[in-house]
Formats: C-alpha cells, structure tokens, sequence
C-alpha cells in the first residue's frame, strides 16, 4: 500500500518505525562511528512519539543476565560500560547509572521535553549527571527536563549543570516543584551559575530542600544570579531542614545580598545538622556589612565536627567584627584541619588580625591555612601576632597568606617571620607582602632556613624598597628539598649583586621542577653573572622554567649568562623568558634561542622581547634554532617594537612547516618594517602547517597594504581559528568593501580567518556597515 493511501497515523508509525530503525543502527555501529551521535540523539528528542516507540522497542529487547549498565552519552560520543560489554542496552529498566553531555549545543526547549521523556523509563535509575552548560536553554525546556527525572523514585545521586543558560524564576521554580518529588536523594549538586532565577528562584529552591531529610550532600552553585536578600533568606530556612548533612557548598557569588540575606543564611548555618564535616560558602561581591558576617560566623562555630571550612566574604563592606567572628571558628572547632578565609578589599584593620593570631595559637589540629587580606588596613602589629599566632600551629603542613596593598612595614614583618621560623615541618609556603612599605632590613627574619622540609615556596614582595637579596638568599639556601620555587621582587631596587646571589643560591636545589623569577623594573644592568650560570646549570631536574627581566638595562651579556646555564636543562619542558625593554641585540637574542633549542623534551615556548634592538638576523637564527625542537606545541613569540622587516619575517616563515607537532601559535611584530611580501609570505606559509590549529598574527603599525594581503583570502579554504590585527583603516576599508559590508560575507571571504581582531579600526568598520 503506497503512503497516499495510509492514514496519518499509519504514516507517522511507518516514519517512526524509520528513525527508530535508523536509531538503534546508529547504536550498533557506536564503537566504529561516534560522530555526530549527540545531534542525532536531539533530533530523535525532538519527535516525541518517535522517541516514545523507541524506547518501546528497546524495552522490548531482554536483557538475559539483568545486568547493572552504565550508560555515558557526550556531545561528541557514546559510550557503555557493562559487565558483559554489551553494544547497546537492552532493558532500560537496569540502567542504575545515566550520564549525558550536551555541553555547548543549541537545544531547544521540545528537546529538553524529550529528553525528560526519555528519563521516565528509567525507574531503577539511581544516579544521574546532566552536563548542559551554555546550551540557550529557557525556562520551558528546564521543567520538561525535571518533570522526567522526578519519575525517578529510586535516584539518590543527581549531579545537574545548567550553568550560563536563559532560566528564570519561572524555570528555577517549575524545576523546584518537580525536584521534590525525589525523596530518597542522599546528594544533590545543582549549577545554576549566571542565570537569572531571581529572589523566587531562591525562595522555592531552599523551599524545596526540606523534602530531602536522608541529604548528606549538598552543592548548590548560583552565582550571578539576582538571589537578593529573599532567595537568601529561603535558603537559610532551607539549609535548617537538613539534619543528615555532612557537606555543603553554597556558592552565593554576586547576587545582591545584603544583611538581612547573610543574617538569614548564619541563621540557617546554625541550626542545620551538627554532623557537617565540610563547608564552602562563598558570598564574594556582595552588600554584606559586619552584621551579617557576624552571624554567619556563629552558625559556623556552632558546627563541631567541620574539619574543612572554606569562607569568601570578599569584595563586601566587612569590618573588624565580622571578620573576628568568622574566624572564631578556629577557636571551638578543634577537630578543624583546613581553613580558608577571603576578605579581600572589606574594611579589616589590626584588631581583627590581633584576634586571627589568637585564634590560631588554639588550633593545633590545622594543617592548611589560607586566609587573604589582600587591600585592607593591615599594619604592623597585625601582622606580628598572626605570625606569633602560627608558631603555635604544630601541625601546619600548608600556609598561604595574602597581606597585599595594606600598610605593613618591616617590624611587622620581623614580628611575623619569627612564627613562621618555628614551623620545621611545614612543606608549602605562599606569602604575598606585595605593594606595602617593606625594605631589605626585614628579609632576614623570614627565616626559612628553619623549614628544612620545604617542598614549595612562593615569596612575593613586589612594589616595595628592596634593594639588596642577600638575608633572602641566605635564608633560603637550606631548604635543600624544594621542588617548586617562584620568587616575584618586581618592581623594586634590585641590582647585579642581587640577581648573582640568587643565581649561586639555585645549585642549592637539586631536586627543583619549577622555578619562576620576577625581577621586572628593577636595576639590573649588562653584566656576565657566571653566578647565575652556575646556577641554572645546576638545575638538572627542573621542567618549568620562567625568568622575567622586563623594563631593565640588560644586553648580550646576561643573555650569555642565562644561555649558558639554560642549554644545560635537559628536561626542561616548559619556558618563559621576558626581556621586554631592554638592550638585546641579534648577538644575545639568538644566544637565548640557541640554548632553548637544546632542551629536547620542550614542548611550550614563550619568548618577550619587545622593545629592543632586535632584526633580520635574529629573526633568522631564532628560525632556524626553534625548528630543531620537534616536540613543541605551543609557541608564543612577542617582538614588536624591534627592527625586522621583511628578509626576516620570510625567513621565520620558510621554517615554520619543520615544527610539525606545533599546535598553536602566537606572533607579535608590531611596529616593525614589515611589508606586503613579508606579511603575504607569513600568512602564505602557515596557511600550509596543517598541524597548526590556532593562530594569532599580530602586524599593526608596518608597511603592510590591503591588496598584496587581501588577494591571499580568495585562495585559502582552511577555516582554522586564526586571528589578524593588521589595525589599518585603510586595509579593514578595502576588505570590508570586498565583502559588501557584510560582517558574515567578511569572514566567510576570509575562510581562513574565524576570528578577527579589529583594534583601533573598530569605529571605521561600523561606520562602513552603516553607510
């Protein structure tokens, strides 16, 4: 019977018996095809009978041994786990387990419908992780999603990310009506980050969480999200309802809270379950002044059995007494062993840090401790007692503090590196005194020769008056077993002297992985430091290496230097040098890129020479050098502002195609004499490197003009990620003319090029839109 003759409903059937058939081949052939499964999966989604039929027929399919499956679709692939391997599930009814990535899909909201269709079958399912971040999803395409999973009576893991989606409080509040129905929940995780469901949103999303009295997790991301203070306030009452909590994580970041919102939260925090083992809560970016963070900090003393505790009031108007009460946790919680405290830029002055010192001379469970003062007004006695504070932290293993931008001198850091003398058997170190009032005289009492186990150091002391190394080094050169040291003194008076001591100091550390120097604007002028070649020669197990020297007077002769020591690091397999501003020439640019070209595990390159007396034969050299590192994937190059023109840009270019394991690539010659053969010959040859897949080409302020570079655009048709800035108004005129101002003609014109940068021309090019 031909399809004229049929009923619609005998035509729809037949159609669907089609797609089911195509469907369930497309599931046979997973392991051999797993392309552009997921948007065969939505377009099934789409035709709710079709999906309906399909499932019917799966069901139909026995699974003889009952089996517990696994089941993991991705956007990209399928995949299933079972104990008998099978290629495709055959009874829907013993899926315990269903994940599905749809990350970055475009799905709309009868997909979302059909997706909670499809979920309804699965009533043995226990747990369950949707990944749909930045999926345009609306609020309709939410609750058709929620109402499938709440058929699910036996589900007691939901793991659901709908982050940087369009749902509203009519979503968050559909999807709340329809959540509670899954009473055995044990735990739940929700990501709702930059949405907009609003103060009802929050109001029915705490409402909804006294129906989960068996909840021992709780994670709930909502970020940007308009809570204010009644979502606050619904939350708080919500979080008391839950009296089996051993974790909770309430991210609450930038969503208008005042008061009244934190008081309500405390509030919440102190009658919820005494059994919390761990807690997050971060209330960045916020209104919240020292009446709600007082409370707050009862709730969290009140919990006696936290062993971590993780608080983030920064960016609010948090003074002495909300920061003193947030730490009292240290104090009645004396099985605390990790604790973290944000309070960057509020109003905390000495008499909150006073007390953070003596609440730490009572913790001696601790071992990790993070707290962040960064831009408040911290002085000298402040920072003494939290050092007098740590030296009754016996067992501190991890110390990270932030003291920068307050107003801190060398007593105070005297007072302070005395604690921290006393901790032998600490292992991390992280210390920012950056941008205070700090002189040389004081580095001789943060003595971290007493920290024989040391593995980790940071020390950043940027934008003080430091002028001489010597008591840092001396107290550092003990610390024989440290695998990871980065040193940031920028922006200070640091000379010759000091940059050889650091360098005689480095042979010290045999087993060093990752060593990053800062030493950007300071007095550094052209010397050989066979100091700092002997020790970077040393350094034989180092992969990560990072030197900046930016904004001094250095030449050739430190290039020798580091070159010297640099070609010995065999292992090295990441660098980063920045000399920007200074006075290298080819000589010691090429001596640099000579040595990198010996370390045969590189596999990322960054190079900043801006800003010096570099041409066409570095240019060359450095070519012909960087093309014998066959392992590097990334290579970032910046040298504008140089004198290279285009012998030497045609040069780099001829050798681009030897790096054929170079994935992504980033050239800055701004402000050079490059001309259109120089530039048409650049674009030309990496339009050849296959294995390049990211490309940022920076040429503004050349010789460059529209034709000899415009004509190239006709005759490329690899449509990589690559980005131009040429910033001339007179070549953007000529292409966007060339594309009858069209923006979509443009790049479709310049196939090659999926990303434009238009810079300073940016004006021009709406203007020319608009005519």
């Amino acid at each position: 019977m031909s399809r004229q003759n049929q009923s619609q409903d005998e035509i729809l059937r037949t159609q669907a018996d089609e797609r089911i058939e195509e469907f369930v081949n497309v599931l046979k052939e997973m392991p051999q095809n797993q392309s552009n499964v997921a948007s065969k999966i939505i377009s099934i989604c789409e035709q709710l009978y079709f999906l309906e039929k399909f499932f019917q027929k799966i069901k139909q399919q026995k699974n003889d041994d009952n089996s517990q499956s696994n089941y993991t679709l991705y956007q990209n692939s399928m995949v299933q786990e079972s104990k008998t391997n099978e290629k495709i599930i055959k009874d829907c009814k013993n899926l315990f387990e269903l994940k599905l990535d749809f990350s970055l899909s475009d799905i709309t909201n009868s997909s979302c419908e059909g997706l909670g269709i499809a979920l309804t079958y699965f009533n043995k399912l226990k747990s369950l992780q949707l990944h749909l971040e930045e999926c345009k999803i609306k609020d309709l395409g939410i609750i058709g999603i929620a109402k499938g999973i709440s058929y699910c009576q036996n589900i007691s893991q939901i793991y659901l990310n709908f982050c940087k989606n369009d749902i509203g409080q009519v979503g968050a509040i559909g999807f709340c009506q329809e959540i509670q129905q899954c009473k055995k929940l044990i735990k739940l995780q929700i990501d709702f980050n930059q949405n907009s469901i609003g103060e009802e949103g929050g109001l029915q999303l705490g409402a909804c969480l006294s129906n989960f009295n068996n909840l021992m997790i709780l994670n709930l991301e909502l970020s940007n999200n308009n809570v204010g203070d009644l979502g606050a306030e619904g939350l708080g009452e919500g979080i008391q309802s839950l009296q089996q909590l051993l974790l909770l994580e309430l991210n609450l970041k930038n969503n208008q809270i005042g008061n009244n919102g934190a008081f309500s939260i405390g509030k919440g925090l102190e009658s919820t379950s005494s059994k919390i083992q761990k807690l997050l809560l971060n209330l960045r970016q916020n209104y919240i002044q020292d009446q709600g963070a007082v409370q707050i900090g009862k709730g969290i003393s009140n919990r006696n059995n936290i062993i971590s505790c993780i608080v983030d009031f920064s960016y609010n108007q948090i003074g002495d007494e909300g920061a003193i009460s947030a730490i009292q946790v240290l104090e009645k919680s004396k099985n605390i062993q990790f604790f973290q405290l944000g309070l960057t830029v509020n109003q905390i002055g000495d008499k909150a840090a006073i007390e953070v010192g003596k609440s730490l001379s009572n913790s001696a469970a601790l071992k990790h401790l993070d707290l962040d003062f960064e831009g408040n007004n911290i002085c000298n006695e402040g920072c003494k007692q939290i050092g007098i504070g740590l030296s009754h932290c016996v067992s501190i293993q991890s110390l990270k503090l932030n003291f920068q931008s307050n107003q801190i001198e060398d007593v105070g850091v005297s007072g302070f590196g005395l604690g921290i003398s006393t901790r032998n058997m600490i292992q991390t170190v992280y210390i920012d005194f950056s941008n205070n009032r700090i002189t040389s005289q004081s580095l001789s009492d943060l003595k971290f020769s007493n920290c024989t186990q040391l593995v980790s150091l940071t020390i950043n002391m940027e934008q003080n008056q430091i002028d001489n190394l010597e008591s840092f080094v001396i107290n550092i050169e003990n610390c024989e077993y440290l695998q990871n040291l980065s040193i940031f003194f920028q922006n200070n008076l640091v000379n010759n002297i000091g940059l050889q001591m650091l360098g005689e100091c480095l042979s010290n550390f045999q087993d060093l992985q990752q060593l990053l120097i800062s030493l950007e604007n300071n007095q550094i002028e052209d010397q050989y430091l066979d100091g700092l070649e002997i020790g970077l020669k040393s350094l034989s197990s180092v992969k990560e290496l990072s030197l900046g020297l930016s904004f001094n007077k250095c030449g050739d002769q430190i290039c020798n230097s580091l070159a010297n020591g640099i070609k010995n690091l065999k292992q090295l397999n990441k660098i980063q040098i920045k000399m920007n501003q200074n006075q290298i020439s080819d000589s010691g640019f090429s001596q640099i890129i000579s040595a990198i070209s010996n370390c045969e595990d590189l596999e990322s390159v960054l190079l900043d020479f801006n800003k010096n007396d570099i041409g066409n034969k570095g240019i060359e050299l450095f070519s012909f050098y960087i093309s014998k590192c066959q392992r590097i994937t990334s290579l970032v190059v910046s040298l504008s502002n140089n004198k290279i023109s285009d012998e030497g840009v045609i040069n780099f270019a001829n050798y681009l195609h030897l790096c054929t394991n170079l994935d992504n690539i980033s050239l800055n010659f701004t402000n050079n004499k490059i001309g259109n053969l120089g530039g048409s010959n650049l674009i030309m040859q990496i339009s050849k490197c296959e294995n390049i897949k990211e490309i940022d080409l920076f040429l503004e302020n050349n010789q460059i003009s529209n034709i000899e570079i415009g004509y190239l655009y006709l005759n490329i048709s690899d449509p990589r990620s690559i980005s131009v800035d040429i910033a001339s108004e007179e070549n953007w005129k000529y292409w966007i003319q060339k594309s009858n101002h069209s923006l979509f003609n443009f790049i479709a014109f310049n196939k090659l090029f999926s990303k434009i940068l238009l810079n300073s021309c940016q004006q021009s090019y709406l203007d020319l839109i608009n005519q």
